[in-house]
């Protein structure tokens, strides 16, 4: 069954519809090889035990396809699931577009979850490989993925990026393949593309979406984002959730914005990140205080664009704008792990219905201007999100809504609140 089976069909009208990632990047290549794209946070050599890398476009092009080579060799078949699990580095850029261009579906994950968290959500989502770095950060995420595959009999082989990769792991940097061979599969615009995960209410789930929900997405995000061809997006988000592939690897590629990644939030190195003589467009994750205080505090004058990706709570003040008053300043809401809305609070005066101000319409891309996703909420709190935007829950009904977890606080006037406490939140923005 399809992506647009399960979720809809319609998103976006032609050629959008077309848009795949596959072709997003080869399309910088050949129209913008030479063309700065992606970067190493200045602090990666130290974490990630090798010197800082910066791409073109059409590096990553050729790193991607190369690795797609090497997963074809390892015997990686169309539609197969692989498990990423990479830090905020150009490997887990290359690991996706790579995944996608040997036809398989990358299943990201963040890199410091634990070994029964890996095994967890392999299994959910019935990964074929693994694909992982030897080192980061004092940790070993190689070692971590062949623990938690050998339970697993589906997990058919485990590679790696980097020196010393333990024993069964593939070591990518050590392995070439011969050119040629079988052409890589066509990927149509529904095909499945990107798995993540999230865990309402304690319980994990795998979430699936097609390459034209995040082309939407990616297209919803460059026109609120206005990063434009040239212009450099600081990106603290890393791409194991739909945000972080969205606004770090989709959107630049289908503007022309170059990505400088943060591997791991440090403030003298993010301070020197922001502070080039080019004007930058910073996504950070609203809740992390520490990275939002250090911008708001110190940098916030550096920048045109600051892109707040974070979950609603009431109880907390609104979050402070930075002074600056030249700076775009957008507060995106993520709900089930999907960017959603631009919007100072999640809040509505209906009972029944969250505002349409919280969904996409995306206007001039959506067929008949239907909005992307509809949110619903009843009066227990359940925030439910239908639509043709909506991710597919493996293992679940088709036409099923898909819960976000989100609890919610009914007032007596009838408005209704989001809240984000709890073991009721989604952990996947």
């Amino acid at each position: 069954m399809s992506a647009s089976d399960r979720n809809g069909s319609g998103i976006l009208q032609p050629p959008w519809n077309s848009m795949t990632l596959p072709g997003l990047i080869a399309g910088a290549a050949r129209l913008r090889a030479d063309a700065p794209f992606l970067a190493d946070g200045t602090n990666v050599e130290p974490l990630a035990h090798r010197p800082r890398r910066e791409l073109t476009c059409g590096e990553l092009g050729a790193e991607a396809e190369r690795l797609a080579g090497q997963l074809r060799t390892l015997g990686l078949k169309p539609g197969e699931v692989v498990l990423l699990h990479l830090p905020n580095t150009v490997e887990a850029a290359i690991a996706l577009l790579g995944v996608l261009i040997a036809g398989g579906i990358p299943a990201p994950t963040a890199v410091f979850e634990d070994v029964p968290d890996i095994r967890t959500a392999a299994d959910l989502c019935g990964a074929a490989a693994m694909i992982s770095i030897a080192s980061f950060a004092g940790l070993t995420p190689a070692l971590k993925c062949r623990s938690a595959a050998v339970d697993l009999l589906g997990v058919r082989f485990i590679a790696a990026f980097g020196a010393d990769t333990p024993e069964g792991v593939v070591p990518l940097d050590a392995f070439e393949v011969s050119p040629g061979g079988e052409p890589p599969p066509r990927t149509e615009g529904a095909a499945p593309c990107l798995i993540t995960f999230d865990a309402p209410g304690g319980q994990r789930r795998a979430l699936l979406r097609s390459h034209e929900q995040l082309v939407a997405e990616a297209a919803a995000a460059a026109g609120l984002a206005r990063a434009g061809a040239g212009e450099r997006l600081l990106m603290t988000l890393p791409p194991s959730s739909v945000a972080g592939v969205v606004f770090g690897l989709a959107m630049p590629l289908m503007t022309g914005a170059s990505v400088d990644l943060v591997p791991l939030f440090d403030s003298c190195a993010f301070a020197a990140q922001l502070g080039r003589s080019d004007a930058a467009h910073v996504v950070l994750p609203g809740r992390s205080e520490v990275a939002f205080r250090q911008f708001c505090e110190e940098n916030a004058v550096r920048c045109e664009t600051l892109v707040l990706v974070h979950r609603p709570d009431p109880a907390d003040p609104a979050l402070p704008v930075p002074e600056a008053g030249h700076v775009h300043c957008l507060d995106v809401l993520c709900l089930g792990e999907a960017v959603l809305a631009v919007s100072g609070r999640g809040a509505a005066t209906d009972a029944g219905r969250l505002s349409p101000a919280l969904a996409h319409p995306v206007q001039g891309v959506l067929t008949d201007e239907a909005p992307l996703l509809t949110l619903n909420i009843d009066r227990a709190g359940q925030l439910d999100v239908t639509g043709p935007g909506s991710p597919f829950v493996l293992s679940t009904a088709v036409g099923a809504a898909c819960p976000t977890g989100f609890g919610a606080r009914i007032g007596d006037d009838g408005s209704i609140r989001l809240l984000s406490g709890g073991d009721r939140l989604s952990n996947a923005a």
